[in-house]
Order: C-alpha cells, then structure tokens, then sequence
C-alpha cells in the first residue's frame, strides 16, 4: 500500500495494487474455517453476522471518505497511506498477539507441507465444491451477483448524482450511508432469529441445522455465508475460500461496465435491468430452504452430523 501511495507511474500502482490484492485476500478467504473453529454452533451466527456486516460497510464507507480526502489537501495518495497505516497497525496487533506457545495451536499445523499438498490442498481443494458440490456453486453465484451489483452501483451513485444532477463529488457520495444504515438493519434481524436458531438446534441434539440459517436471508440479509459455513463445516475454509474466490470476480468486474451500461441505457433503464435481474434471483433462499438438506446429502463434504458429534479420547488427545 505505501508502494502504491509514493508511486510514480500508472504501472508501479498497478503492480502494488495486484499485491496488495493478493494479500488481503487472505482473511477473506479464511475466516470462515477460522470461525468453524473457534464458535460453536450457538454463538457463530452472530460472530460472522459481525464479520460480514464489516465486509459490506467497508467498501461504502471507504468512497466517501476517499472522496473528501481526494478534494482536500492531501490528495488521492492519502486514501492510499491510510489503508497502509490501518494494515500496519493490524500487523502490530498480531505480532503483539502471538503467544510463542506452541501448545497452543491447531492440528493442522503440525502437517509437513511439500508442493502437491500445496496444490492439491491449498488451491484446488477450495476450487473442488464450486464445480462439484451443487450448493456450493448455487449460494456462490448468488452471492457473487449480490456482491457484483453492490460494487456496480458504487460507480452509478456518482453518475446518477454528480454527471447528471451536478452534486459535489464529495457530496454525491454521501448517499452510501443508507446503505451502511441497511446493512445494520440486516444485522439486527439476523441477531433477532439467532434464540430461533439455536431453539432448533437443541430440538436437533445440537446438530447443525443449515437451513434455518436462511429465514433472515429469505427477508433479505447480508448473510449467506452462515449457511454455507454451517452446511460445510468439516471444509468451512475451501467452501468459504470458493465463494471468495467467484465473488472477487463479479466484484472486480461489475463496476467495469457500469459506466457503459448507464451511459448507453440511461439510469432508468440500466436500474430496470438490476431490478429485474434481482427479481430472478429472489426464489433462490426459499429453493435452498426446500431442498438444501437434499443437496446437502449429495456431497461429502458435508456430513454435519458426523462434525458435530463428540470426537473419541484418542481424537481428542491428538487435538
């Protein structure tokens, strides 16, 4: 990021910014696995409610204020250095975090890695359940369309409000801030059917029950990712890692043809198109809602009900 903030050509920002790409693609594709292990059942509903809740605010905070950083003094290369300081600060905490005690650590980590554990483990294993589990691949696209949509209207506000009515830049973002206030407002229903939730998984012997995690969803949340994550929990990261991975795209190419399509169709028109394509991906929750436990027993990685059993002395010794 300080790279990319003191660069001198186009093909320098370029380069820092794939890096800084590569980088913080790590937590995202991550914290799924990470929240498997460290939230039971019980609690992990409103840990990724959290999570997800900051993955949706950040790139609608971060227009605004890069806007009227922009037209301040400092310039566009303090939107850059901010970013910079906030991954240096972040970094500090994890190294002060480290508790050097090895007995305190996770299995996994006691694995010899060599190159076709890297491959087959490391990349295609998360790449497996997007084209082989029916799930997987369903809840994917439908978020990375989600996800593709709220990227595109980060590049139409402007348009609708600063090209076409002749708001302030700055100004002109400001409207962002409805769509954070949305995305709390998803997260407090998604808390308020957590008691729902966690009725149904005492009745279930405190199995995970995947499908009730898509009643908010069905009224319109933020949330997919408990879902999938309850459904996946023995591969919670590669399923996670997956639709990270088919979300990016959607994400980084949506706002390419915004411009177009709402200079080409107008801003009626280009909304319309949204509209409609949202109205088809509306029955999705409820197909899932009906037939995910079905889908669910297709695939072998999602054998919930074996997860969530106690493991024996021996597993539990290892661990």
């Amino acid at each position: 990021m300080f790279a990319a903030a003191t660069a001198k050509e186009f093909q320098t920002l370029l380069l820092s910014r794939f890096f800084a790409g590569v980088f913080v693609s790590c937590p995202l594709a991550v914290v799924g696995g990470a929240f498997s292990d460290l939230f039971g059942n019980e609690t992990r509903g409103i840990a990724i409610t959290f999570f997800s809740a900051l993955v949706f605010i950040g790139p609608f905070i971060s227009p605004i204020v890069g806007a009227f950083i922009t037209q301040s003094h400092l310039g566009w290369r303090w939107t850059v250095y901010i970013a910079g300081i906030m991954g240096g600060l972040a970094c500090i905490l994890d190294v002060l975090g480290e508790t050097q005690n090895f007995a305190i650590h996770h299995v996994s980590e006691e694995e010899n890695i060599d190159s076709k554990d890297l491959v087959e483990k490391h990349l295609l294993l998360p790449l497996k359940p997007l084209f082989l589990v029916p799930i997987v691949l369903l809840i994917t696209i439908y978020t990375a369309f989600i996800y593709g949509i709220l990227y595109l209207f980060l590049e139409a506000y402007p348009i609708v409000l600063a090209e076409l009515r002749g708001i302030n830049m700055a100004v002109a973002t400001l409207p962002y801030i409805e769509l954070i206030l949305g995305v709390c407002i998803r997260c407090g229903i998604v808390i308020y059917f957590e008691p729902r939730y966690n009725k149904k998984l005492e009745e279930n012997n405190n199995i995970s029950v995947p499908e009730q995690r898509l009643s908010p969803m069905m009224i319109g949340t933020v949330l997919a990712l408990n879902y999938l994550i309850d459904a996946y929990l023995m591969v919670a990261a590669s399923a996670t890692a997956a639709n990270t991975f088919l979300r990016s795209f959607f994400r980084a190419g949506f706002p390419l043809f915004a411009t177009g399509m709402f200079h080409s169709l107008g801003v009626a028109w280009a909304g319309s198109l949204l509209g409609f394509l949202a109205i088809a991906f509306l029955p999705i929750p409820f197909l899932f809602y009906t037939f995910g436990e079905r889908l669910r027993k297709l695939s072998k990685h999602a054998p919930t009900e074996f997860a969530s059993k106690p493991q024996n002395d021996e597993e539990s010794k290892s661990e």
